[in-house]
């Protein structure tokens, strides 16, 4: 969830927006039931105790339409949060993947999310967003994935660049706390 807002000299805020956003959304393509594991648009996604299920549980993912919500750990791994399992899969169903992007090809016209391969063959150039390339985190949005599995994007749009801003700019990061010294 993205909160943007004000805060006052008083520690209080007031949220102008609030936005929830997901990581993936597409078919389980495959499942580890050792590690509690599967794999959704070529991304890897981890699931613990504290993983909420909605429509579904871990046994029913197989083939399943999922909207992931969840942590990155690394390119292509993430840990969910939050997972909503639809039984009934309707053609065109949107598919999308949130991530830092890898392997910028532009004249292949492709990069990578995590192991998933995006085609940006059908955005025309005036709809790319600027500033596209290795590093920053996107959101592609498709609604097929080609006989090659590649993904192909309908749109695409830049979530954050992974470089800090100028000085004094506001830097988020987000994650899980793997180390902690008082």
């Amino acid at each position: 969830v993205s909160v943007q807002g004000q805060l006052f000299p008083d520690g209080s805020a007031t949220a102008r927006t609030v936005e929830a956003r997901t990581e993936a959304k597409g078919i389980v393509t495959g499942v580890d039931s050792a590690a509690r594991a599967f794999t959704v648009l070529g991304q890897r996604v981890r699931t613990d105790a504290l993983t909420v299920f909605a429509g579904g549980t871990f046994d029913t993912l197989l083939n399943q339409y999922v909207e992931v919500s969840g942590f990155r750990g690394a390119p292509g791994d993430l840990l969910a949060t939050r997972i909503e399992i639809s039984s009934t899969i309707t053609p065109g169903a949107p598919l999308e993947v949130t991530g830092t992007v890898a392997a910028f090809d532009p004249a292949a016209k492709t990069f990578a999310i995590g192991a998933q391969v995006v085609d940006f063959s059908q955005v025309g150039a005036a709809f790319l967003p600027p500033g596209l390339a290795n590093g920053v985190v996107a959101d592609v949005r498709g609604t097929m994935v080609a006989a090659s599995g590649r993904l192909v994007a309908s749109d695409i749009s830049i979530v954050s660049t992974a470089v800090p801003g100028a000085e004094n700019s506001k830097v988020e990061v987000e994650g899980v706390v793997t180390d902690f010294a008082s």
